[in-house]
């Protein structure tokens, strides 16, 4: 079972690196594009504050969907709201990828511990999310000197955007695509 183990961990990866360079760089992007810097702090908290009903809403859409869809729904959203900061021109649209980033990255994050019992059952669940998630916070903590980098060689966040949605796209397949081991009645979970 270590094929699935090291897919959710590259998956969990992928959205940290994608979360820690966009929660650096957008504000800088949006101030680049025109939009005043206070406009694009409070996209950053709300930002933060879109997540919350993200995450309620997690569990029961991956009592509906199972949580590889779940997470593969989330990572796609993700993907698609870096558009907006593609095409940004006005505060609204700022407010806009807000919303949506928002809204995918707080259904992400229950849903990639959620994958990860759904894969394996319960025994060492918390060893694994342990070990998944410290691999995810060791990349993306170099993901916004990388966007920086790649910022400062081109003079634009296009590439950085370009290759996070590429990446989450990816990595959406491959969370719809994991398959998980047969779960006894003592390791289920009622859904």
């Amino acid at each position: 079972m270590i094929a699935p183990f090291l897919g959710i961990t590259f998956v969990v990866t992928v959205a940290m690196v994608s979360f820690q360079a966009i929660s650096v760089h957008f504000t800088p992007h949006a101030i680049d594009e025109g939009i005043s810097a206070a406009s694009a702090a409070a996209a950053l908290g709300l930002m933060g504050g879109f997540s919350i009903p993200g995450r309620l809403i997690s569990g029961p859409v991956s009592d509906v969907l199972g949580w590889r869809k779940t997470l593969a729904l989330a990572l796609f959203g993700i993907a698609l709201s870096l558009i907006w900061l593609l095409f940004l021109g006005a505060a609204w649209m700022l407010y806009a990828f807000a919303f949506c980033y928002g809204i995918c990255h707080g259904i992400r994050v229950p849903a990639q511990m959620g994958i990860l019992e759904e894969t394996f059952g319960l025994s060492s669940l918390g060893q694994l999310i342990g070990i998944s998630t410290a691999i995810g916070q060791v990349c993306g903590a170099m993901a916004p000197y990388v966007a920086g980098f790649i910022y400062d060689q081109t003079g634009s966040y296009s590439i950085v955007f370009y290759v996070l949605m590429a990446m989450l796209i990816t990595t959406g397949i491959l969370a719809f695509m994991i398959k998980g081991q047969p779960q006894s009645a003592a390791e289920s979970v009622d859904h």
